[in-house]
């Protein structure tokens, strides 16, 4: 998908996500996380065919640097089904020794053979966005008291209105951890871009107690854009946080540092680990102290 809006902030939002060749047996790996750099990072992708979303099981990932002869690593990608639209991706975790181009070669076994499909990507010194570990940018974002409709806080409807309760900056300064996502209900147009406000309302249902919830809209006028993206202004807290597409969620420590990092659709079961992981340091001390 790429972002046409006529008066937009910054060139640098480019087209996304990555799409790999079609293979010969007609299959192509999307890739979702296109913000990688040195070090640990979440590397998930969808599988297509002509007849659409692959399942497969297992599903291995192997790297390469293309400037080097060697392969540095393969990678069991485990699926995550979205529990919507029919459709799963495939997650794991990837090493980067450093930054340049890279290659992914991806095999699993699909209509009783086996598949190879392939993506390359640009790994970064540093990605755009914040990494694990590193402080969230502490910015504004509408709530309720800012606006006379609530139409002017998102593109989709909203069902559940406490995900505008609070700005990111206030949530940032408390003593909770917080899940903070930044998407387009209205405009999730693309094959790895999900309902992502529908997990978030869904999980602050059953973590509200521990964690804050925001779901931050990327654009700054969603009650003027319906149907025409020309109009569209980008939101001041997308590129504060540095993001280069449309669709991210961060979990965020009661210590203000990023614990994790989503781009791309996260479905319920992946971000519930992530944020039980969290919540289980915080009450036991490791990750604040008072």
């Amino acid at each position: 998908m790429g972002f046409g809006c006529s008066n937009r902030q910054d060139e640098s939002l480019g087209l996304y996500p990555l799409k790999g060749p079609v293979s010969e047996k007609g299959y192509q790996v999307i890739l979702a996380t296109t913000d990688l750099g040195k070090g640990s990072n979440r590397f998930a992708f969808v599988l297509i065919s002509s007849q659409g979303f692959v399942r497969a099981m297992p599903v291995d990932v192997s790297i390469f640097e293309l400037n080097a002869p060697l392969e540095i690593g393969t990678y069991e990608a485990y699926p995550v089904e979205w529990g919507v639209q029919n459709r799963i991706m495939y997650v794991t975790n990837v090493v980067f020794t450093s930054k340049g181009k890279w290659n992914a070669t991806i095999e699993f076994e699909h209509n009783q053979s086996n598949q190879r499909a392939e993506v390359s990507f640009e790994v970064q010194e540093k990605p755009r966005s914040p990494m694990v570990g590193e402080v969230a940018p502490v910015v504004n974002s509408k709530t309720l008291d800012d606006v006379d409709d609530m139409s002017e806080l998102s593109t989709g409807t909203i069902s559940q209105p406490e995900l505008y309760r609070h700005s990111i900056a206030k949530v940032l300064k408390s003593d909770r951890p917080s899940v903070i996502t930044f998407s387009s209900p209205a405009f999730c147009r693309n094959e790895v871009c999900g309902p992502q406000v529908e997990v978030i309302a869904e999980l602050y249902d059953y973590k509200k107690e521990e964690a804050f919830f925001i779901h931050s809209e990327v654009y700054d006028n969603p009650e003027e854009i319906q149907g025409n993206l020309e109009v569209a202004r980008f939101s001041q807290a997308l590129f504060e946080w540095g993001l280069s597409s449309l669709q991210w969620t961060f979990i965020v420590g009661c210590d203000g540092h990023v614990f994790n990092r989503f781009q791309g659709f996260v479905a319920l079961g992946e971000l519930t680990e992530a944020l039980n992981d969290l919540i289980g340091k915080y009450e036991s001390g490791t990750l604040c102290l008072s």
